[in-house]
């Protein structure tokens, strides 16, 4: 009789994690959703913030330091800062910067930012304003950055004020873990800077 009933909880537990699998893989969410949940193809997951940024202004999303102006911008992808900056979780980050109607046309966005390396590994990132790729930078070491990169007036022209910032790395770098989760580190930003192109 046991054996019997054994047998029977074995067979229930099994139907409901096919019926959980199913369920999961004909659920009907967002692509978003279903990237980082169902698929984990991303460690992005768009959160709603208000974007609230004054051309000019540098953020910088360190240890220590206010986190309101990051906290304010951070749409998905970056964690908990430490005293260099914040990491990058997995290969794509995004920022939301909500610029007034007078704000000038073409616009430069600033990184200083170092990436995870090894001499036989390089990384590229590629930068997106409202879809549009706007650069790419390769980095070649481990030494921070400042990097530009130049938004014309035309990725925004659409946007109602909003400017999506994309930050997209290659591939996650092939490297020990130095601690939880650091193989899923791809870049380190120490600041972030948007204003006018000179």
């Amino acid at each position: 009789m046991r054996g019997k009933l054994a047998f029977a909880g074995i067979v229930a537990l099994g139907l409901a994690e096919l019926a959980l699998g199913a369920f999961a893989a004909t659920t009907d969410v967002g692509p978003e959703y279903r990237a980082y949940y169902i698929d984990r193809t991303t460690g992005c997951l768009p959160r709603e913030v208000p974007g609230t940024y004054a051309l000019g202004t540098t953020v910088e999303p360190q240890s220590g330091k206010p986190r309101r102006a990051f906290d304010d911008i951070l749409v998905c992808g970056f964690e908990n800062s430490i005293p260099e900056g914040t990491w990058l979780r997995g290969i794509e980050g995004r920022l939301r910067f909500t610029l007034d109607d007078g704000a000038p046309g073409d616009l430069v966005l600033r990184l200083d930012a170092s990436a995870r390396v090894t001499p036989s590994f390089r990384q590229q990132l590629t930068v997106f304003a409202n879809g549009q790729p706007v650069g790419i930078v390769t980095f070649d070491d481990k030494d921070p950055h400042q990097v530009e990169f130049l938004i014309r007036a035309s990725a925004r022209a659409a946007a109602s004020g909003r400017l999506d910032i994309a930050l997209r790395m290659q591939r996650l770098p092939h490297v020990e873990p130095t601690g939880k989760d650091s193989r899923l580190h791809s870049l380190l930003v120490g600041s972030i800077w948007l204003g006018p192109a000179d």
